[in-house]
């Protein structure tokens, strides 16, 4: 179960890169990243307002919400859904090999159950990752997010990693960290 609460944010960003590369006629790997980044900026957004819950709620329907709108004119085209979104040309190597990595850190995670202390380095981006999902809000020691003393990348997309889960889970945490999203996004 705690393997597919951390796939499901990554297949819910590979629908949204493939929507952006029919859309768009971007690459499979720059649209990916897009999503990404579009994502983070939306939930930072939202983190800055204290709107997190929602902002996080919001990508998820408005994601399904572009999903069913394929689905819509694929039926109006009588194409395939797959056809409509360009599945063939966004899997490109970069894709494949970014949602096998996805998989075998989430499986070698999952079986491991590391703890924080092994991966934390004193950095407490498992803190700050934590206080997010919690809280709802971004970590910070100021009274405005604004002035976070960590990078809020990791925090953020830790959080729409599992927003779908109920409690803190420090598999996907791990799994963020060790991820090749985490050392996009470090200093």
């Amino acid at each position: 179960m705690a393997i597919m609460e951390v796939l499901l944010p990554v297949i819910f960003l590979n629908v949204c890169g493939m929507l952006l590369k029919a859309k768009f006629g971007l690459d499979g790997a720059e649209s990916y990243l897009i999503a990404l980044m579009g994502v983070l900026s939306f939930l930072y957004i939202g983190g800055i307002f204290n709107l997190l819950l929602p902002a996080a709620a919001g990508i998820f329907i408005g994601i399904l919400l572009l999903l069913l709108a394929a689905v819509k004119k694929s039926r109006s085209q009588k194409r395939s859904l797959a056809a409509v979104c360009g599945l063939k040309e966004y899997f490109n190597p970069f894709v494949l090999l970014n949602n096998l990595s996805c998989l075998v850190f989430t499986v070698i995670f999952s079986i491991s159950n590391p703890l924080f202390y092994y991966w934390d380095e004193l950095a407490f981006w498992g803190t700050s990752a934590k206080a997010t999902k919690l809280l709802d809000r971004l970590y910070s020691i100021w009274p405005t997010p604004l002035h976070n003393h960590l990078p809020p990348s990791n925090a953020l997309l830790n959080y729409f990693l599992i927003f779908s889960q109920w409690i803190f889970s420090r598999i996907s945490c791990c799994f963020l960290m060790r991820s090749y999203s985490s050392r996009c996004f470090r200093r």
